[in-house]
């Protein structure tokens, strides 16, 4: 899990998340993946939420880690943050991290 402080400066937040993305990268055995529903957003600004998961996979891509391989992300269409839609999609995850 990555924690980060809403007030630092964005460039700081961008390091964070390479330094994540340089830590993930020889991961074999477990694959970390951000996992979105379009309507998990609150506050102000909701749309914000999914726009910076968009962006926190663009990162790892970027940072040359393969996506379905080392990380992999989900966008789901409408999902709200909570037990309903994490649990509608659960058992993809199980399918994902442990197979058929």
């Amino acid at each position: 899990m990555i924690f980060g402080d809403p007030r630092m400066e964005p460039g700081q937040k961008q390091n964070v998340i390479r330094a994540f993305a340089a830590a993930i990268r020889g991961l074999t055995d477990y694959i970390p993946g951000p996992d979105m529903g379009t309507d998990e957003g609150s506050g102000q600004y909701p749309e914000r939420n999914i726009l910076a998961t968009r962006e926190l996979a663009g990162i790892m891509s970027r940072a040359g880690l393969s996506e379905n391989v080392v990380y992999r992300y989900r966008e789901i269409d409408k999902a709200k943050h909570n037990e309903q839609f994490w649990a509608e999609r659960f058992d993809q995850v199980l399918i994902f991290l442990f197979g058929k």
